[in-house]
């Protein structure tokens, strides 16, 4: 039986723990806190700090597994995937020059400038306050604010939305460079949808999967303060109904430019998982950022669909087999909802949960900000607790079967988006993309009739 360890913590974890539990592995996991659903499905676990490359080193050599896969984005930043490979292990995560692409936007937008420049929007990165402010002042464009670092999908703030205006933008931007590292990016922000597409990658070639779109901010009707994202949904297809061929051919051949620049200009092969964040506009898709690692949902969506054994797919990253291996999903939609406390994410608010699982039918469970204490009880850590997945054929059968869930739990000290993969709010999608790439066709008849 094939051994590996699981370096994980939240929702995605338990997803990855469940698949691989799925796929005949034997599985150890590190984790920073008792999550309940990644221990349900280690044949062991301890509890450490997952973003101190040595503990991760160390557990590895404890348990002497076949390979460590590594889910979080904070331990591949701090080198996880560097420590276990130097014990002889191999590693499912980019090593920590590789996975500046996630973690140092600097870094990335100067990278996609020179080896994908027809995805990247108008940009420039700052230490400078009053050099920042400058540029905002003077572009014709809104700005988006990204500080260089991690920020736990908290940190961009978009002009329009939580910065209303220039002035705040700068002042934002004097706050980013006080609080964080590395510098800020300011760059323009664009008009349309958001999908993400997640890739598995060996270094040279990569293997794709269903396209899903995020909802970042907290409230219904995409309102409210950014959060690392409220819910999620794929369709049957394993597109999204905004996104055309042509939208999705450029968006595999940027993935495919990213995986050889990054080998050209690190001198190493990106191995584990690429997970893409576009934007697509009326000129077609722009990538909004690079993650080096499964998404929280989204992984929630895809492990369920995935009809590949996941031991295999993990093996052919390894030992760079990923040309002309097909990995398979069942071709049903999926939304996956994620529950959160009621002051999520402005506070952190703790409390004891006792979960009825027996309510919920054929919609999966993952846990997320959820604590086992040593006495049994489930307590929340104040992000978000716990996902709620359903599958159907249909995108409305999906949806149906999730809100049924949902209407019949107690969740006082809890809310969820409800809008998340209604069809009215893919509707609204649609047409705001039709809108967008009318309005750009309009405007360019109207140039060519006054310049024949």
């Amino acid at each position: 039986m094939p051994k590996a360890v699981l370096v994980a913590a939240i929702g995605r974890g338990h997803a990855l723990a469940k698949k691989f539990h799925q796929s005949g592995v034997e599985l150890h996991s590190l984790m920073p806190f008792h999550n309940p659903g990644i221990a349900s499905c280690s044949q062991s676990f301890e509890i450490g700090n997952i973003n101190d490359p040595s503990v991760v080193a160390a557990f590895a050599e404890k348990v002497d597994p076949d390979y460590v896969f590594v889910a979080g984005d904070d331990p591949i930043a701090a080198g996880a995937a560097d420590a276990v490979q130097e014990k002889g292990y191999p590693a499912i995560a980019p090593l920590k020059t590789c996975a500046r692409l996630e973690s140092d936007k600097v870094f990335a937008r100067q990278f996609m400038k020179e080896y994908v420049p027809d995805g990247c929007p108008a940009f420039e990165t700052f230490t400078d306050v009053e050099a920042a402010g400058q540029y905002i002042d003077a572009v014709p464009f809104d700005v988006v604010i990204k500080p260089a670092g991690l920020t736990g999908g908290k940190g961009v703030k978009v002009q329009g939305v939580q910065l209303r205006t220039k002035a705040d933008a700068k002042a934002y931007v004097e706050e980013s460079l006080r609080t964080y590292a590395g510098g800020v990016v300011v760059e323009e922000k664009l008009d349309g949808e958001e999908f993400s597409l997640h890739a598995f990658v060996d270094g040279h070639h990569f293997a794709t999967m269903p396209l899903v779109q995020d909802h970042k901010t907290a409230y219904d009707g995409d309102t409210g303060p950014m959060t690392g994202g409220m819910g999620t949904y794929t369709c049957p297809d394993g597109r999204l109904p905004f996104v055309t061929d042509a939208d999705y051919q450029k968006a595999l051949g940027i993935v495919q430019r990213t995986i050889d620049g990054i080998r050209e200009k690190t001198g190493q092969k990106f191995k584990g998982i690429l997970y893409s964040q576009f934007m697509l506009t009326a000129k077609g898709p722009y990538l909004i950022e690079y993650n080096a690692r499964f998404g929280d949902p989204e992984a929630m969506n895809l492990m369920p669909l995935m009809k590949t054994n996941f031991h295999d797919v993990c093996k052919a990253i390894i030992d760079e087999e990923l040309e002309g291996f097909k990995v398979e999903f069942e071709p049903r939609a999926s939304i996956c909802k994620y529950v959160v406390p009621s002051g999520y994410p402005d506070r952190k608010d703790k409390f004891a949960y006792a979960f009825d699982e027996a309510k919920l039918g054929d919609v999966e469970l993952y846990y997320s900000g959820i604590e086992k204490k040593p006495d049994g009880t489930l307590w929340t850590t104040g992000s978000r607790a716990f996902g709620l997945v359903s599958t159907d054929t249909t995108l409305q059968g999906a949806y149906n079967k999730v809100e049924s869930v949902i209407s019949g739990l107690d969740l006082q000290g809890f809310r969820y988006r409800k809008d998340i993969g209604s069809e009215a709010a893919i509707q609204r999608k649609i047409e705001r993309m039709q809108r967008i790439r009318l309005g750009t066709a309009a405007v360019r008849k109207e140039q060519v009739a006054r310049n024949p």
